[in-house]
């Protein structure tokens, strides 16, 4: 009778891709097999399916020797390609996806087609077929003959070859490129320059050196300018637009300017105005006068619909908003940052700990992982048995068998089992069973079955002389067969049994080793026998990977360690975290693994990857048969306090977001002028430029305290405290009500009480019952008494419960941590404690204590200031050094308040602790909600 045998059919390796040429891809293969085809498919990045439904789905095949090349594709655009090798009998793996973008030749021939003192007008070729955009992105000549940074002016959108810039100013020099995108790539054409011509009749405007200079437009064309009296002050904004109050001889002709352009000079200096806001009268013993009152930098008085920062550090979100959003140019500082080392952010200590902390834990049912007394461990997926241990035949001798021995199936009934003892649940058609033989003639005819739970099915029936001979008795192969077709295997112990059921062959049919295992899981299969060892066919996975809840942190992540307690380290065991759900950064086979970010995030993760280790590793079956345990984890990591905005969204006017972002980290802003002799990074025009008609402004942004100045002025007059009041030693955080539900316990006979699970419990929150289908609940204060603030319950001798029996409760608990200046006693220390914190964890809780404690324990110190001046000398940022302030530090300004003649200065050394606490807070539970 003939024996059919089908041979083993390689999977596909993962291939390299090329896209050298537009609009194509190909797959450059190194063959694995030497028959069949290949299949291939492509999808666009991101896609959920592997079929007609996915965005740029298509199917080739090639002979098993041949490239495949993927045409007629979309420029500039991902593409995922898989593949795998098939044949009329078998068919291979899918390989793991590989990404690639395709070329992306975006446009060409840019050329200026035509010019006005105020546009120039473009025109190009287009080449991409499906760009989202095409940016129109200019550049301006500078005094000292470079370039300016570049600015996005428009999107000329899709499918267009021309655009006309409006914005351009005149007699300016100007360079152009379009820069043509899709989500994925990014492409630009060549540059091409225009010159705008300059306006006719634009005077050259004098400007006396001394004294004050104010130009008012009228609206039929004319410029007024009026004589200007004492009394005209500027009043320059901490976080507000600047303003100018010019007293002028009394007309009423000045009521019908309001709204008018505006300008101003003191001493030949422009101050802070553009428009004329407000015209009063007043009165007095001098006789009238008017005030005429002016604002400046009115770009930020714009209403911006929305300004959406998702994560950024605050100084920066502000510069990339005024760059972005006005053509002011901005000067800020990098905020004065701490870092804090060694900063505990998350431990595990015990196997309840570590499963607490593993997510998603409990596992799915169908991986091999579970937790014993000592901590997380790999559960078997493989199981091996010597024939020679328990099956029936003659028993046959030779080193070529693995441990020396093998067994013949020869008469009707031979044969033996082997046990799979599963706790995860095998899915269909993955749990199969390899029978390591040699065959020299006919296999007897045998049949195998498995007892699933007491119930006994047939696997497989193989007639006599089915098998191919192997070559030879110790000449080994190994013939598979899947025992669960068709279900899934339950945990528990399952007896697979073969059996010879027709012994009319010619013999030679010998069975060595049988191994069984998830299929799902590698194992090495190893038939080569040296000396009676046999490597490989391990019984436990090479790999699992743990994941733990995500750690939060207000400051940002610097640097992390993580260091675990682990039975090995060999195989493929690792370590590995991340910062804000970016790459893992993983080392493998070692027990503790540190990195360092230079892009900061808040959130931190680890993850363990378990491996496997040999018992002997000289002896057949002891290879890989031992699991990695995972006994400790803890976690922690360098700190910076570099203020971050994160989730934030903003509307309304510009001045008013500015300042609430500023109030997230203690910083300050103010507009003023654009001076000649500034030399700033973030400037977009020529600082030489005569022409003053428009406002130019430079918005300053620091940290209170890390500008300093020491002006000379005429102090009125000091009005001086500090206090402790509002510093303290000990800071005590609460986060907000977490839920737990069906916690059981048991207080033993004798004990007083029987902790919980968590400390700090909310008051009456807690529900106690039996563990009955039907639970009967029972009652404070006549059942049982909950001790809060510890974590426990003790049961009553009064009550209807009884000790050495397991009950059930529910309750919510409060994460709780604290901080302690050193050296001071803690419960003599002044405390002051925080609510409602989005904090989920106590080690979490202990971050926020400390980074309170740091900013509260400095006494406060303030002061008002009068000042005779009409308007300070210096930037009202800068932390000012006064010899009639009683304090031994600079202080910062927090407001000033203008009267005629003097200005009262509202000045402090930090924020309040409310303004600290608010701060703190509102930053932990945006990063809260996100996480």
């Amino acid at each position: 009778m003939p024996t059919t045998v089908t041979t083993t059919l390689p999977d596909e390796p993962q291939q390299q891709l090329d896209n050298g040429v537009l609009d194509e891809i190909t797959v450059t293969r190194t063959s694995a097999t030497n028959n069949g085809i290949v299949r291939y498919q492509i999808r666009e990045t991101g896609a959920s399916t592997w079929d007609s439904s996915a965005a740029g789905f298509a199917e080739e095949t090639a002979a098993f020797d041949a490239d495949v090349v993927f045409t007629g594709l979309l420029d500039g655009e991902s593409y995922e390609v898989r593949g795998r090798t098939e044949t009329d009998y078998r068919t291979g793996a899918w390989t793991d996806p590989l990404s690639i973008t395709t070329q992306f030749p975006g446009s060409a021939n840019l050329t200026v087609t035509g010019t006005t003192t105020t546009s120039v007008t473009l025109g190009w070729d287009e080449n991409a077929d499906n760009e989202d955009g095409q940016l129109v992105v200019r550049e301006r000549r500078l005094a000292d003959g470079t370039w300016g940074r570049e600015r996005e002016v428009a999107d000329a959108g899709v499918n267009t070859e021309t655009n006309t810039d409006d914005t351009a100013q005149p007699d300016r020099e100007y360079r152009y490129r379009i820069r043509s995108f899709t989500e994925h790539a990014e492409a630009d054409s060549n540059t091409d320059t225009a010159t705008t011509p300059a306006l006719d009749g634009v005077r050259d405007k004098r400007i006396p050196p001394s004294d004050w200079h104010v130009e008012i437009d009228h609206p039929d064309g004319d410029t007024l300018t009026p004589t200007v009296l004492d009394g005209t002050q500027r009043e320059p904004q901490i976080k507000g637009l600047p303003r100018v109050r010019v007293a002028v001889p009394f007309n009423d002709r000045w009521y019908a300017l309001e709204g008018q352009p505006m300008r101003a000079w003191q001493d030949g200096v422009r101050v802070g105005v553009d428009r004329l806001e407000t015209v009063e009268e007043e009165r007095g013993d001098g006789g009238q006068r008017m005030i005429l009152d002016g604002r400046g930098a009115l770009e930020l008085a714009s209403n911006e619909q929305y300004v959406e920062v998702s994560e950024q550090e605050t100084h920066l979100a502000a510069r990339d908003t005024i760059l972005d959003r006005t053509n002011l140019a901005v000067d800020v500082d990098d905020p004065a940052s701490d870092v804090r080392d060694d900063i505990l952010m998350q431990l595990l200590e015990t196997a309840a700990d570590l499963s607490e902390g593993a997510t998603p834990w409990p596992p799915a049912e169908d991986v091999p992982l579970t937790t014993d007394a000592l901590g997380i461990v790999t559960t078997p997926i493989g199981w091996f048995t010597e024939a020679e241990a328990s099956w029936s035949g003659e028993s046959t001798f030779s080193t070529g068998f693995s441990d020396g021995e093998a067994v013949a199936l020869t008469s009707y009934a031979d044969g033996g089992s082997i046990f799979i003892e599963n706790e995860h649940r095998i899915p269909s058609d993955e749990c199969e069973v390899a029978y390591v033989h040699g065959l020299t003639g006919e296999n007897p005819g045998f049949e195998i079955t498995i007892d699933v739970d007491g119930d006994t099915q047939q696997v497989d029936s193989v007639p006599v002389g089915a098998l191919s001979p192997t070559g030879g008795e110790t000449t080994l192969e190994a013939q598979t067969f899947v025992v669960n077709r068709g279900f899934d295997l339950p945990p528990g112990r399952h007896e697979v049994e073969l059996s010879v059921t027709d012994d009319t062959n010619d013999g030679g049919f010998v069975v060595d080793f049988v191994h069984a295992r998830d299929d799902r899981f590698d194992v090495t299969q190893s038939t080569s026998v040296s000396s009676g060892f046999v490597d490989g066919w391990e019984q436990y996975p090479a790999s699992m990977e743990i994941f733990f809840e995500v750690v939060q942190s207000v400051e940002q992540v610097v640097s992390a360690t993580l260091d675990v307690d682990i039975t090995a380290t060999d195989g493929q065991q690792a370590l590995a975290v991340r910062v804000d759900g970016e790459a893992w950064q993983s080392e493998s086979n070692t027990a503790t693994t540190s990195h360092t970010w230079s892009d900061l995030g808040q959130t931190l993760q680890a993850r363990v990857t378990l491996g496997r280790t040999d018992s002997d590793g000289s002896v057949s079956g002891t290879v890989g048969d031992e699991p990695h345990r995972l006994e400790a984890l803890e976690l922690t990591a360098s700190l910076d306090d570099t203020p971050v905005l994160l989730d934030k969204s903003y509307r309304g006017r510009f001045w008013k977001t500015l300042n609430r972002m500023a109030d997230s980290g203690d910083f300050a802003w103010v507009a003023r002028p654009w001076r000649r002799s500034d030399d700033l990074a973030d400037v977009d025009w020529d600082p030489d430029d005569p022409d003053l008609d428009e406002p130019e402004y430079v918005v300053e942004w620091t940290q209170a305290g890390q500008r300093t100045a020491s002006p000379a002025v005429d102090v009125l007059s000091v009005d001086a405290t500090e206090t402790i009041e509002t510093s303290f030693d000990r800071i005590e955080v609460f986060g907000s009500s977490l839920s737990v539900e069906g916690e059981t316990f048991s207080q033993p006979s004798g004990a007083n009480s029987v902790a919980v699970d968590e400390e700090w419990l909310v008051k009456s929150s807690e529900r106690v019952y039996d563990t009955g289908d039907n639970p009967t609940e029972y009652e404070r204060r006549i059942d049982y008494e909950v001790l809060y603030q510890e974590g426990g319950i003790r049961i009553l001798d009064s009550g209807s419960m009884s000790t050495d029996t397991t009950y059930r409760i529910d309750y919510s608990h409060k994460p709780h941590g604290t901080a302690t200046t050193p050296d001071v006693d803690a419960a003599a220390a002044d405390t002051k404690e925080v609510e409602d914190v989005g904090v989920a964890t106590d080690i979490e809780a202990e971050q926020v204590a400390l980074s309170l404690l740091k900013q509260l324990q400095v006494p406060q110190k303030e002061a008002t200031v009068e000042i005779a001046t009409n308007g300070p000398e210096w930037s009202l940022v800068e932390a000012i050094d006064l010899e009639e302030l009683p304090f031994d530090e600079p202080v910062v300004v927090n407001s000033a308040d203008y009267s005629s003649g003097s200005v009262s200065l509202q000045v402090a050394n930090r924020q309040s602790a409310g303004e600290i606490i608010d701060d703190i807070r509102g930053r932990y539970n945006a990063l809260a909600e996100q996480t």
